[in-house]
């Protein structure tokens, strides 16, 4: 059974992203698990461009999630199963 069927198991939308990796998957886990968007240096100029209209506008004013937004509920063999408090 897939972890997000335990912890969502109805939803009214469906995103998909997949790239492949080399690695197992429990370094790559490792990986994903720490990073944060604040510190990527190519990002972050990136999402604060987009964010730029809607803090011209003072539409917007909270931080971009990142994984500490998230409290990590389950982690499997392929997949981190976070969920936002």
């Amino acid at each position: 059974m897939n972890i997000f069927d335990v912890f969502l198991p109805r939803y009214n939308f469906s995103e998909r992203h997949a790239t492949n990796v080399r690695g197992q998957p429990s370094d790559i886990l490792d990986v994903i698990a720490v990073y944060r968007v604040q510190e990527d240096p190519f990002l972050r100029p990136v999402i604060a461009l987009r964010e730029l209209p809607g803090r011209l506008f003072k539409r917007l004013s909270s931080s971009p999630l990142d994984m500490q937004d998230f409290i990590l509920l389950a982690r499997t063999e392929h997949a981190l199963g976070p969920v936002r408090p």
